[in-house]
Formats: C-alpha cells, sequence, structure tokens
C-alpha cells in the first residue's frame, strides 16, 4: 500500500519522466550528455502546472497557491501532511538521511576537454527506445539526484525486482567519494579478487553521470585510456622506418581509440533480450575459472566492474554474450559478438565497415619465418642456428576504446553480479585483430632497424637476456642439414658478405625469431627494444609489462623449440607435431569418428578439419586429403539444407527474408 503522501510524489516522478522522455523524443534532452546544471525552476513550475489542471478542475480555487515569489502546494486539496516544494527539490544529493554533499566532480563536458580521446562523428552507439527505466536513472545523476525525495524513491521502489535492486544500489553509494578511482592502483598485482570497494565507486560514478559508460571512463582516465602513452614521441621514432599509413592507423588508434568507426542502433527488447539469454554454456559452467579471469582482467585495467544492475536502466550500454575457450592453460574469456539466436537479433559483428581498419597480414608470417631459417642455413651452414619466442602481453587489449564506444562492449555476469565496461578491445571482435596490427608491424621493422645500426640498450634491458637460458652450440656440425642457394632463395648475406638485418616474425602476439650464434643476443635486445618502444616501456609497479615475463622467464633458446605450437629443430630443419596433439588427434579419430558413425554436427566437423589442418603444417601429404574433406562438408550442407527447406518453415521464412534484403540491395 502507498504511503500517506506518495501519491503526490508519485506524481511529480510520472509527470517528469514523461516530459523528459518527450524532451528527448523531440531532440531537446541527448541522453548522451546528461545534464550537470541545477534543476531548472521552469521544471518545478510545469509540474506545479500540470498538477494544477489535473486535480485543480473541479476546485473553487487553485490548489496551489503563490507564498513569497514560491509555488507550495495547497491544504485544500491534500492533507496538511503535504511538503513545500523546497522539501521536493534539495540541493544535489541531500535526503532526509544526511546534509547535501558540496560538487567535486567534473561535468561531461570538462571531461570530454581534460582527455585525449575525444567525441567522434564516426563512432555513435545508442539504444533507440528508452523507456522509464532510462529517465529513473538519469535523476540520479549530478544535480538531479535531489529531484526525487527518499519517498519517492520509496515509490520506484516498488515497481519490480529491477527498480527495487537499482533503488537500493542508489541508497547504498550516493554519498560515495568516487575520486580515488583517478589514482595509480600500486598493489594492482597483489590484488586476488574483484575490489567490492571499487565496484562501489564506480557504480557511484555511473549513477553520478546518469548511467553514461563514456564519463565513467573518462573520470577514471589513467590506465584505462592509456593516458601514460607517448604518442607523438613514437611517430617521431619511426616515422623513417614504418609504413605510412601504419603511422596514420596508430596515430588514429593512440588519440581517438578504437575502432575505426561503429555506427550501431539497438533496441530496448533486443537488450532485454540479450539480458535474459546471458552467457555461454561454457562461460556459466567455469564459474571458479572465470571469477579468477574477471580479477586479472580487473587488475589489468582492462575493465571496470559496476553493479549489475545498472545495465538494464543505462542508455549507454548494452550486454555482450560472453563464451569461453577452456583449451587454453588458462581459460580465455571469449567476447561472443556473433552467436545469433533469432533473425531479428542485432549482434556488434553484424555489418560492421571495415573499410577504415588496418589490413590484416600476419598471415603468411610462419611462411616467411621458414624462409628465414632456410636462407641463414645457405649462409650459415655450420653455425648453430638459435630460436627464440617473444609473447607480447595483451596484444589484443593493447588497443583501447574510444570511451563513447566501451558502452557497445559491455559484458554482464550473472553470478558475481557485475556488469563490465570493457575499455580495451576484446578477444572476439571483428576488428580486433585489425586494430593490433600496426602495432604488430612496427615492432618487426623496428627491431630489424636496431639489429642494423646495433642500437640495443644492453645495460638497460640486461635483467630480461638474464631470466632466459642460451643453451651452449653443438661443435659436431655435421649434424647439421644443408641448404641449398637457388635463384629464389639466395642466402641472407649481402654481396660485401655482411649478415643482412634479421627481422622477428611475429605472428599475432608471438615474435619468431631465428639467429647465429653471433647475433642471437643482438636481435633479442633488439626485439625487446622494439616492443617496449611500441607498447611503452616498462613500469611493473604501475602496469603489466609489454614482454610477457611469465612466458619469458625461465625460457630456453636453443636449436629446437615449441613455437605456435609445433616442434622447429633448425639442425634438421624440420618442423614436427607434438606428442600430446598427436595424441589429441587420435582420441578425436577413435572417439568420435568411428566407423559407427551415422551423424555428425558442424562443430564436429570443424574441430576435426582443424586438426586435419595443423597436421599438414609438419607432414604436407595430408593437404592433399582436405579437398576430399571440404567437398563433402560441402556435399553435408546441402543435404541439410534441402532437409530444411522441405521440413522447417522456420528456415524458408528466413531464406524468404534473406532474397527480400537481397533484391532491396
Amino acid at each position: 500500500m502507498l504511503p500517506e503522501n506518495a501519491e503526490l510524489n508519485l506524481y511529480a516522478s510520472r509527470t517528469v519522466n514523461t516530459r523528459l522522455a518527450k524532451e528527448i523524443e523531440a531532440g531537446k534532452v541527448a541522453l548522451s550528455q546528461p545534464a550537470s546544471g541545477k534543476l531548472r525552476r521552469k521544471d518545478i513550475d510545469l509540474i506545479l502546472q500540470d498538477y494544477q489542471q489535473e486535480y485543480g478542475k473541479d476546485h473553487d480555487r487553485p490548489v496551489i497557491t503563490q507564498q513569497q515569489g514560491e509555488q507550495i502546494f495547497s491544504s485544500s486539496s491534500k492533507p496538511s501532511t503535504m511538503k513545500h516544494i523546497a522539501d521536493k527539490v534539495p540541493a544535489r544529493g541531500a535526503d532526509a538521511q544526511g546534509p547535501s554533499k558540496p560538487r567535486t566532480y567534473p561535468s561531461r563536458t570538462e571531461l570530454v576537454r581534460s582527455c585525449h580521446m575525444k567525441i567522434k562523428e564516426e563512432i555513435s552507439f545508442v539504444i533507440e527506445d528508452p523507456t522509464i527505466d532510462e529517465a529513473v536513472l538519469h535523476l540520479m545523476g549530478g544535480d538531479r539526484a535531489g529531484f526525487l525525495s527518499e519517498a519517492d524513491w520509496g515509490v520506484v521502489a516498488q515497481l519490480d525486482t529491477g527498480f527495487n535492486k537499482l533503488v537500493n544500489l542508489h541508497r547504498r553509494v550516493k554519498n560515495i567519494d568516487f575520486q580515488a578511482l583517478r589514482e595509480p592502483r600500486l598493489d594492482y598485482a597483489e590484488q586476488v579478487n574483484v575490489d567490492q570497494e571499487r565496484i562501489d565507486m564506480a557504480s557511484a560514478c555511473l549513477l553520478y553521470y546518469g548511467g553514461d559508460v563514456s564519463s565513467l571512463v573518462r573520470f577514471c582516465g589513467g590506465e584505462y585510456t592509456a593516458a601514460h602513452r607517448d604518442c607523438e614521441g613514437l611517430i617521431e621514432e619511426i616515422k623513417d622506418h614504418v609504413d605510412k599509413k601504419d603511422i596514420e592507423d596508430i596515430r588514429r588508434i593512440m588519440t581517438d581509440g578504437c575502432p575505426a568507426e561503429l555506427q550501431k542502433t539497438f533496441t530496448k527488447a533486443n537488450k532485454m533480450e540479450l539480458l535474459r539469454r546471458g552467457n555461454g554454456e561454457a562461460f556459466e559452467s567455469h564459474q571458479i575459472e572465470v571469477t579468477k579471469t574477471v580479477n586479472k582482467e580487473d587488475r589489468n585495467s582492462h575493465i571496470i566492474p559496476v553493479d549489475m544492475s545498472i545495465c538494464r536502466f543505462s542508455a549507454y550500454c548494452q550486454p555482450v554474450p560472453q563464451t569461453a575457450n577452456t583449451k587454453k592453460p588458462e581459460l580465455r574469456i571469449c567476447w561472443d559478438g556473433s552467436r545469433k539466436m533469432t533473425p531479428d537479433d542485432v549482434i556488434m559483428n553484424e555489418d560492421v565497415d571495415m573499410e577504415k581498419e588496418p589490413e590484416i597480414t600476419f598471415g603468411d608470417t610462419k611462411q616467411k619465418f621458414k624462409e628465414d631459417i632456410y636462407n641463414l642455413r645457405i649462409s650459415h651452414p655450420n653455425t648453430e642456428l638459435y630460436l627464440a619466442l617473444m609473447d607480447i602481453t595483451s596484444c589484443f587489449r593493447w588497443p583501447k576504446f574510444n570511451p563513447e564506444a566501451a558502452g557497445a562492449f559491455c559484458y554482464s555476469i550473472g553470478f558475481m553480479n557485475l556488469l563490465c565496461i570493457t575499455t580495451a578491445m576484446v578477444f572476439g571482435y571483428i576488428a580486433s585483430a585489425n586494430s593490433w596490427e600496426p602495432m604488430r608491424r612496427a615492432i618487426e621493422v623496428m627491431a630489424s632497424v636496431y639489429f642494423a645500426s646495433n642500437q640495443v640498450e644492453y645495460i638497460k634491458h640486461k635483467r630480461f637476456l638474464d631470466m632466459i637460458t642460451i643453451t651452449e652450440p653443438t661443435q659436431d656440425t655435421s649434424k647439421f642439414t644443408k641448404a641449398k642457394k637457388c635463384s629464389v632463395q639466395t642466402g641472407s648475406l649481402d654481396k660485401t658478405g655482411k649478415q643482412k638485418p634479421i627481422r622477428p616474425r611475429i605472428y599475432v602476439d608471438d615474435a619468431l625469431i631465428c639467429a647465429p650464434f653471433g647475433f642471437i643476443k643482438i636481435i633479442l635486445l633488439a626485439c625487446i627494444k622494439a616492443i617496449f618502444l611500441v607498447c611503452g616501456q616498462p613500469q611493473e609497479h604501475l602496469r603489466q609489462c609489454p614482454l610477457s615475463l611469465k612466458k619469458w622467464k625461465g625460457c630456453v633458446i636453443g636449436h629446437e623449440v615449441i613455437m605456435l605450437g609445433l616442434l622447429w629443430n633448425t639442425r634438421d630443419l624440420t618442423i614436427g607435431i607434438t606428442e600430446e596433439y598427436l595424441a589429441e588427434v587420435h582420441e578425436q579419430l577413435t572417439g568420435t569418428w568411428h566407423k559407427g558413425r551415422k551423424s555428425f554436427t558442424i562443430t564436429e566437423l570443424q574441430k576435426m578439419l582443424g586438426k586435419v589442418q595443423r597436421l599438414g603444417e609438419a607432414s604436407g601429404w595430408v593437404f592433399h586429403l582436405l579437398p576430399h574433406m571440404y567437398r563433402s562438408t560441402a556435399f553435408a550442407l546441402a543435404q541439410n539444407t534441402k532437409e530444411l527447406e522441405l521440413k522447417s518453415r522456420s528456415f524458408k521464412e528466413h531464406m524468404e527474408t534473406i532474397k527480400t534484403l537481397k533484391e532491396r540491395k
């Protein structure tokens, strides 16, 4: 049952929300630009006028009166318990429980001015049909926070469970000082659990800015926007060596953020459906591992966790489903922007404009690395060739999102009650690999430049060499397989007999290095210097080292190394399959693809084709099997399509829709 004065309170709330919705629809109030000024006097007057029109028509005199220049509610229409309008509009942060809180936080405009990542016309993300949900959240922020009284919020909390959770969160965090979000996290490496105190501060910040995700990201700044990176210094160093298009892309990624372009419009219904579905089975069934991974993402400032109850009410975010890759040594969260459960689903990886994104060129990396090894063996037939692998830390997370786009890449975790605001590029977005490519190519080029000019910093980077073991070269050169020079593969020496610049080949985040014994330390130091140039100098008290020390420490540099899941040997000039992988293939053949199988799923077929393709990298004759497997796959899919056309009504309707859309284009 409503409280005694709840009728007027609810009327005021309903009037504000209706008027706000109309203003939003008319373009007078932009949800992407939360108001930061004080509550307008005309809003108060309009509410009172509406109240007079709706409830005062049956009375001889107005139900509202003027007293000393201020309108008050008349006792002729309501009991004497009606409050003065001044009680309805206290200063921001004031309520029945405590004094008002002085303004200490920057406005949205001030945040945009102070952040190097500005608003871009190319990036637009919006929920196109805001409801009372978004209006209520808007009233919690900034100087609007005092518009509704504690009694009003009590009425709002009774609307449904979601409103109840939001109001309870608002009551709990509204007076929290969240300035600490801007301070460096010097103890980030020791964090073992997501800090509830930081969740509350981030939630308070998001509520203060009316649910505007971009303002939260800009307010936090620092690691979340990579404010420490020296873009101009990097450009100055690489301008004479790196491709001009890559330099342009690096500048854009470091100053404007990613993606290059984002034009997405979502409906509230689509958002609520994604919330209802939740995450994938692999994600939900590994809660302990997911919790550890989320803590890792949080401590490395790749996400800003806030209370999940905000998700439904914010017009600036949507939850993207998550799945998990459980085959890795450590569980990897995969952002699933491609899962489409119904034809009407709007997903992030659909209709993405890739024209402005950098080109992907790492596909030929392994072939080039094989040729490098062969040419080195031509020119150094009796010298031990050393192999090394360097892993670049979280390379896909290195590019940061433009704050205006961050809300489109969020994800929710029900069992942790978290909405994770993603501030760094995600693993699974269609443009994630493109966003890393300019930096990958720049590292390759600059490492080769530093090697050729011997501009390495031995003393500065000696500690990294001390972390690894370089084996002694063999004296028995008869074990070396010889390589023959030809018109295509001419060796690694120039016309003067000097070693040509050695270039690391980077496959996504793995730098593959091969060098003769006398050059191995130089190229290692050159590669380390190039990684730190592009990704930032190591400051491990503030953030992860760009060189993955977890994989680098204890690494053995020698003639035989496992790289990219393959066993490379420079003495025999061979590439082999590991025993563990062969066991996995055998299990697939005997367990899944036994002679008794009469049918199969697409997922099972995908896994088998992937296994066979990997085998072909070590045994070329295996590739002769693939055309037959592809043909069988195409036949099976065609037969399945015919079956669906005959028996599935929804499939036929979907196909008709696709044909219609193609005809329109």
